[in-house]
């Protein structure tokens, strides 16, 4: 199993409750990544995809996804493009994408 950390707009790895989280799973003998998004300046959602696409490699079926703020919003789409299930999405204080920040292709 591992878990990815999605942070949202203006947000960072280390912010909020992510590093509490991350060292927590990792007590846990958990895989934890925690990407880094451009934010806000080149902020869209083909340059979020962009800095995802190194992580897709380790994503399969016993993964989960943990998203705060605009980062449910890429968990959505990421999900929508894939062909196979992951374990789990949780989505915390999710934004509904009124900016526009992560338009639909």
């Amino acid at each position: 199993m591992n878990v990815f950390i999605f942070h949202g707009t203006m947000g960072s790895p280390e912010g909020n409750w992510f590093p509490w989280l991350e060292r927590e799973l990792k007590k846990l003998g958990i895989e934890v990544f925690v990407p880094r998004f451009p934010t806000p300046e080149g902020q869209s959602l083909k340059s979020w995809l962009k800095a995802f696409e190194p992580y897709q490699q380790y994503v399969n079926k016993d993964s989960i996804f943990v998203g705060h703020s605009m980062g449910p919003g890429l968990i959505l789409r990421l999900l929508e493009r894939r062909t196979t299930p992951i374990k789990a999405a949780i989505m915390a204080a999710p934004l509904d994408d009124k900016i526009g920040v992560l338009e639909k292709n």
